[in-house]
């Protein structure tokens, strides 16, 4: 249950969507594309995108994930750069609806990460890749 207020909770809102934009904006600049050429891409209007980066245009997600789209960045990797690290375990909702659909997230990134370290270890000591399937 909440514990702050409603004007609270819109300040702090507003504060992650800056955030957002923010990240948005970084990403938009980094591509090396004009701001033209990506509203035009998005069939916005001329400053459109200009607006919703500096906050002028309420951000909203459809706007994230076009924008991800026009920049070939897939949703997941924006989110996971703006979110690393959870702040507090998943609720008790998030872990019935991972059970019920049959994920296990942490089992994906232990995988993967184990992965990582096996390619890392390979490399150190100059081994070859192994061929899929084996240890």
């Amino acid at each position: 249950m909440a514990t702050s207020t409603p004007a609270a909770s819109d300040a702090a809102a507003e504060a992650e969507a800056r955030r957002l934009a923010d990240l948005l904006a970084l990403l938009v600049r980094m591509s090396g594309r004009s701001h033209r050429s990506i509203e035009h891409d998005l069939g916005f209007g001329s400053a459109f995108l200009s607006k919703i980066l500096r906050g002028d245009v309420r951000l909203q997600t459809t706007h994230i994930l076009r924008i991800c789209e026009v920049l070939e960045i897939e949703p997941y990797h924006f989110f996971k750069m703006a979110y690393p690290k959870a702040k507090r375990p998943p609720g008790l909702l998030l872990v019935k609806v991972r059970e019920a659909a049959g994920l296990d997230p942490v089992a994906e990134e232990d995988a993967a990460l184990e992965e990582k370290i096996k390619r890392i270890l390979r490399k150190l000591l100059n081994l070859k890749e192994e061929p899929e399937g084996e240890p």
